[in-house]
């Protein structure tokens, strides 16, 4: 007896019946907002490559609450330069103290 088609099924089976839903499934009501909160003042982007981009990005959309968030992570993130500039001051000192294991290659040229 050949037991591969009956497993095939059961596994089937079972993992079809672990997606159904129940018979009194309630779709979840959300809440959507009538309009975006900028109204009809946006404006489409355009790709401008010719241009610097500006590194206040975030002010052209008027937000307090994204320009508190961007002004807290910069604060915040003083630490983290310095911990990743001494970790890659620390990797170029191990580099530079193994460059002493390998083997050097030379090469020089004389005449008379």
């Amino acid at each position: 007896m050949n037991l591969k088609p009956l497993l095939l099924a059961m596994t089937l089976s079972l993992t079809l019946a672990g997606c159904m839903v129940g018979p009194d499934y309630q779709k979840p009501a959300m809440e959507l907002p009538m309009g975006f909160k900028e109204g009809t003042q946006w404006q489409r982007a355009v790709a401008n490559p010719q241009g610097a981009l500006n590194s206040q990005w975030w002010l052209a959309y008027n937000d307090p609450v994204l320009t508190q968030l961007i002004q807290r992570s910069a604060t915040a993130n003083q630490s983290i330069v310095a911990a990743e500039a001494a970790y890659r001051g620390a990797q170029a000192q191990v580099s530079s103290s193994r460059a002493g294991l390998w083997p050097t290659l030379g090469a020089g040229l004389s005449g008379s």
